[in-house]
């Protein structure tokens, strides 16, 4: 069984994925595909406050992660 934990890092992941095929995504939009991915999920609302945590910290920091990984390689 997956955990509920598993399930919204999955949605996020899910989500931040859509902005390297859509550069012009707004916040908003993102956060709401992620809001209908954990809904499809059943993930209780208490851990959707988390995930979008988790996604506005991503899409704010995004450029620095980018740059870390580039780094990288």
């Amino acid at each position: 069984m997956i955990s509920k934990r598993r399930k919204i890092r999955e949605a996020v992941l899910e989500s931040i994925f859509q902005l390297d095929f859509n550069y012009n995504a707004s916040y908003e939009e993102i956060l709401n595909l992620l809001r209908d991915l954990l809904e499809n999920k059943k993930v209780p609302q208490s851990l959707i406050e988390e995930a979008e945590v988790y996604l506005e910290n991503i899409f704010n920091n995004k450029n620095d992660y980018d740059n870390l990984i580039k780094n990288i390689y």
